[in-house]
């Protein structure tokens, strides 16, 4: 083989090198020193030697033969195939000075150029101790003369870390159809395994990547799961939180089958129907909102049942009068009409206020609840609130004593429960009284509380 065809195989060794950094596949790349071994301990050291010999054994053995200079180089890449089989290139360089033929004169200077392509099996290739055999066929050039051998090797990686090591490698390599002498070839070295492209480096090469610029896990084909709870973010509705498969990866606090992120009721176990709210009656309608929690009833009538019970049209569950005809503008009460007016004017006969003061009588503040209970049932009618006093001091300051005093019961009715929509306060001062001024009594009645509808 001639210079050109080593400088080809050198280049063609590169070459792969290049190859094996841009590729997805992965590469062990090594460099280091190569020591050479052509002892002969006479002139029977030839291509009919063998492993069994007497001479093989001294050569294995012996090391002052050993050909190291300041070039002996040695570099070699191999392609991990899987299951432990690996096919690669090597090129060495050295001197050879020691007995390269049996007839040599020592102390020669011979270049010394070397490829071999090998294929190798390493049983233990995860390990951080991997052994290996292997076994090929190369070229030796020595002293720009050519012969071609067949290589038997075994090695050791010792790996400090996944991708960093030390590999040592041992080769007996045999010409049986030529004079050329038998050899051996020992080479240590730092190894570094190529990783397989992976741009968003989270272990997973992009080739097998399907999120290949998101970080991800292995498990999930290199696709992200944010909250680690076994769902891919993509299929997650829930990825920053944990949650369960069963629930796209969502939580369930209450384990009432229902998604957090879905329940209306996240503290309290209910049901699917009423969106993971209690449901007593189980009739769809979350307890909170159903008027009637344990009677059936659909939606439409605040889950209850559809009664009506004195046929006014008003549902019971809405009827403030169940019992008696009324409207529904008017929530199933009957209307406010004349009589009703006579009735509350009698009865609210005895509002009376303290002198000087916002606040009414004892016995009158017990009334007051009645009366409240009273309108509320009036729920379509707007009553108005006058509130007078007596004509003891200025007319400015009683008008203005009579506006505070009407605001003041207004309060007192939404206290009790009447809707503020359904009350107007209005300041009446002492043009209206009902009693004379002169006396006490007819004073305490001037300071009182009159309620009417409004009239429309």
């Amino acid at each position: 083989m001639t210079t050109k065809k080593h400088l080809f195989a050198i280049f063609s060794f590169c070459l792969m090198g290049v190859y094996a950094q841009q590729t997805d596949s992965e590469w062990n790349v090594s460099v280091g020193a190569n020591i050479v071994d052509f002892h002969v301990t006479n002139d029977d050291f030839l291509p009919t030697t063998n492993f069994i010999s007497e001479s093989f054994r001294d050569d294995l053995f012996t090391s002052k033969d050993f050909n190291f200079s300041n070039r002996a180089i040695y570099l070699s890449a191999y392609k991990n195939l899987g299951f432990g089989f690996n096919l690669g290139i090597s090129t060495s360089f050295n001197k050879v000075d020691q007995y390269v033929y049996a007839d040599i004169i020592p102390d020669l200077d011979l270049g010394f150029i070397n490829t071999d392509v090998t294929f190798n099996f390493n049983p233990f290739h995860a390990s951080r101790i991997d052994p290996f055999v292997g076994m090929g066929i190369g070229m030796t050039n020595i002293d720009q003369t050519a012969y071609s051998h067949l290589n038997f090797g075994v090695g050791l990686n010792l790996w400090f870390s996944e991708r960093f090591g030390l590999s040592y490698r041992s080769d007996y390599k045999q010409n049986p159809s030529t004079s050329f002498n038998n050899y051996f070839q020992h080479n240590l070295g730092l190894i570094v395994k190529t990783k397989k492209k992976d741009q968003d480096n989270d272990g997973v090469p992009d080739e097998e990547d399907e999120c290949p610029e998101v970080p991800g896990k292995a498990e999930f084909n290199g696709c992200p799961d944010t909250d680690n709870d076994g769902v891919p973010d993509a299929e997650d509705k829930c990825p920053t939180v944990a949650g369960s498969k069963d629930l796209n990866g969502c939580p369930d606090a209450d384990g009432d089958g229902v998604a957090d992120n879905e329940d209306k009721c996240p503290t309290k176990p209910g049901s699917k129907s009423a969106q993971g709210c209690p449901d007593a009656d189980r009739d769809g309608v979350q307890d909170e909102r159903d008027q009637c929690p344990y009677k059936p009833g659909p939606a439409s009538n605040s889950g209850c049942p559809e009664t009506d019970s004195d046929n006014d049209g008003v549902f019971d569950n809405v009827d403030n009068c169940p019992d008696e005809a009324g409207s529904a503008e008017n929530s199933g009460c009957p209307e406010f009409g004349a009589a009703d007016e006579a009735a509350m004017k009698s009865f609210t006969k005895g509002l009376n206020f303290i002198v000087d003061r916002l606040e009414l009588y004892p016995e009158s503040e017990e009334l007051l609840v009645e009366i409240a209970a009273k309108i509320k049932t009036y729920t379509s009618t707007v009553f108005i609130i006058e509130a007078h006093t007596d004509s003891r001091g200025t007319y400015e300051d009683n008008q203005k004593l009579s506006d505070r005093r009407a605001d003041a019961i207004v309060k007192k009715l939404m206290k009790l429960g009447v809707p503020a929509r359904n009350l107007v306060a209005k300041g009446m001062g002492e043009r209206y009284p009902i009693a004379t001024n002169m006396y006490m009594d007819g004073r305490r009645q001037n300071r009182r509380v009159e309620i009417k509808p409004m009239k429309n």
